[in-house]
């Protein structure tokens, strides 16, 4: 019976800490640019990237990501196969940079750099040289219409006033004739002119019209060119932080944790939304935790979790901060945020944490004596020992139970569990197991 209770127990157990996140469905959305806008079924619910879409299963059809600047991107969800997206935004507009001491030829003039442009809308430029200085010019979209059209309405034109010249000259001839038998002729012939004088004075004036109706959009559009500024500089592109996050992490192998941060600080001041700010509050967790100072390591891995969760980060900061708080011995919210671990693609396996939560709840229970941690951590132990039968670490666990046992005086879950360890296949962490019952 004390086997079975056990079991249903463990079941439990494992059932209900796998299921984390899981069991409503989430995914980690990421995109370059960061801090895209998440619409979720087109409800604003106040997502931005890199974020974590949750309770997929109540989701309809659609996650839109959007940014002023950028083409949407549409995620259809039956479609989606991991926890994990990288979006790359298309942008409205485009930069050029041409490197310094690279020649460039344009028609018969060559340019060196360095010279960047910036805010290029997308269609066809006319490049100019004058007097040194390049003169970029969006060419209309509208000129290939204006061609055809113009063309059209030529040759209509021609046509028309062909009609009625001849028209009139047929008609005069049949006035002017003294035989019936040409007058009638020229009749028949001047009125099948004026019949396609009349179609070509139509054709001609809807060409008139829709020529008319083209060449207003096309000075419309070029007015609206002209308020859209062209940034034109000799400088260079900006690495948008790379550079500052490279010395960051050179700092950082030099053992300069303290310049590191420096300048990591500096990157998040001069690129506020770049896309390197994610792993500037990553790092800076880091590289507070290794100085110790627990209370600034917290700061900003509490900001990257809240506002930054990379996918690729998450589960193991998510760790992190719980150790920090059992270091200070708050061990409630350690296993508060452990809770929150969605276990994604990162280098944690399930092992390592069940094992802190087994770790924070036997301490919970000698801290409080309460029956709920003694469930816990005994539940948190059998489940590490029947999921985990190889582990490095199985006699450990087997310890850490005999222990929690001997504090509640219990034989009888003792006994059961020396039977358990007689079924340890490993003959040397058998012997050493067995043998933590005989002390």
């Amino acid at each position: 019976m004390k086997r079975i209770l056990l079991l249903l127990f463990l079941l439990f157990f494992t059932f209900s800490i796998q299921g984390i996140d899981i069991t409503h469905g989430y995914i980690f959305i990421n995109s370059t640019p960061i801090r895209a806008k998440v619409l979720v079924d087109g409800l604003d619910k106040g997502l931005l990237t890199p974020c974590i879409v949750r309770n997929l299963g109540s989701l309809r059809k659609k996650v839109t990501i959007t940014k002023e600047g950028y083409k949407d991107n549409i995620l259809d969800l039956a479609k989606i196969k991991t926890k994990k997206i990288d979006i790359y935004l298309t942008p409205n507009s485009f930069d050029l940079y041409f490197p310094e001491r690279i020649p460039y030829r344009i028609d018969n003039t060559q340019l060196r750099g360095p010279l960047y442009l910036s805010k290029l809308k997308g269609g066809n430029y006319s490049i100019k040289i004058l007097n040194d200085k390049i003169s970029f010019k969006r060419e209309s979209p509208f000129l290939p219409a204006e061609i055809s059209i113009g063309t059209s309405l030529g040759i209509s034109l021609a046509f028309m006033f062909t009609s009625i010249g001849l028209s009139e000259y047929y008609r005069f001839e049949s006035e002017s004739t003294r035989d019936d038998f040409d007058s009638r002729h020229y009749d028949l012939v001047s009125r099948g002119f004026d019949i396609g004088k009349y179609i070509s004075i139509s054709i001609s004036s809807v060409l008139v019209l829709a020529l008319s109706s083209v060449v207003i959009a096309d000075v419309s559009t070029k007015i609206y060119n002209k308020k859209q500024k062209i940034e034109v500089e000799n400088k260079y592109p900006s690495d948008r932080g790379k550079s500052l996050y490279d010395t960051s992490l050179q700092f950082i192998n030099m053992g300069e944790i303290e310049k590191s941060i420096r300048v990591l600080q500096s990157l998040i001041f001069m690129y506020p939304d770049c896309d390197y700010v994610p792993l500037v509050y990553y790092q800076l967790g880091q590289n507070y935790f290794i100085l110790q100072d627990y209370d600034n390591a917290l700061k900003n891995w509490l900001i990257f979790i809240e506002d930054y969760p990379l996918a690729d980060y998450y589960d193991y900061i998510l760790k992190n901060i719980a150790e920090i708080y059992y270091i200070k011995n708050n061990y409630e919210k350690a296993i508060n945020f452990l809770d929150r671990i969605v276990f994604t693609e990162n280098i944690l396996d399930r092992e390592t944490i069940f094992s802190f939560k087994a770790k924070l709840d036997f301490e919970l229970f000698c801290k409080e004596k309460k029956n709920e941690y003694f469930k816990l951590a005994e539940s948190d132990y059998l489940t590490l020992i029947d999921n985990s039968p190889n582990s490095e670490r199985l006699d450990f666990y087997y310890l850490k139970l005999i222990e929690l046992y001997y504090m509640v005086d219990n034989t009888d879950k003792l006994l059961v569990l020396m039977q358990k360890a007689e079924q340890i296949e490993n003959p040397s962490v058998k012997e050493l197991v067995l043998s933590y019952f005989d002390e």
